[in-house]
């Protein structure tokens, strides 16, 4: 049994009414068919979220990361019936989530600093593939407020948080006090500047 069943048996027993698992069909289908997951999934799969695979969805996305984390949403999104963009640096032209996506677009010499952290290539890759969508897995432009706000103005979507969920949650403190604000209950501890 996986870690996220057992969850979700642990809070049924807390509050049987809160959360109602239910065998998803849909969500079977969509991971029984990736490749990479033969076998992987001969448990019945539950969800606590409904699935609709006929709601819109892109036709187009890139993901803005690389190595593993671009692997995943790359398999994901094909088992979606969704076209993958991929980008990389100079040194990562062969990395397997490169061959793995429809496209690829280089964005910069090896240094992140210069490829993956350059907001401007990114969205420049955006343009020029006509992708959707952004996908910035973690870490790089994941958290960068001005990035998914620029991704905003140029008509993509960013998969994830929007710029000010981002930018209220960033900062710890902020959050925190947020949460209180909302009356959620919170650890004690330290909510002032830290110097």
């Amino acid at each position: 049994m996986r870690f996220s069943n057992l969850l979700s048996i642990a809070a049924l027993k807390r509050s049987p009414s809160l959360i109602i698992p239910r065998y998803n069909q849909n969500f079977a289908k969509l991971f029984s068919t990736a490749e990479d997951n033969k076998g992987a999934y001969d448990h019945e799969l539950y969800t606590l979220d409904p699935i609709n695979l006929d709601e819109p969805k892109f036709d187009k996305i890139l993901i803005a990361n690389r190595g593993e984390i671009a692997c995943r949403v790359i398999k994901t999104a094909r088992a979606m019936g969704i076209k993958t963009v991929a980008v990389h640096s100079d040194v990562d032209s062969n990395a397997l989530h490169v061959k793995l996506a429809d496209e690829a677009v280089c964005v910069g010499p090896a240094p992140t600093a210069e490829s993956y952290l350059r907001a401007d290539r990114i969205l420049e890759a955006v343009k020029q593939t006509g992708a959707q969508a952004v996908h910035p897995g973690y870490g790089f432009l994941s958290e960068n407020t001005k990035f998914a706000a620029q991704l905003e103005q140029a008509g993509a979507k960013f998969i994830g948080p929007n710029s000010k969920a981002i930018l209220d949650m960033g900062d710890k403190i902020h959050s925190k006090k947020i949460a209180t604000k909302a009356k959620v209950n919170m650890i004690p501890g330290y909510d002032g500047e830290i110097k």
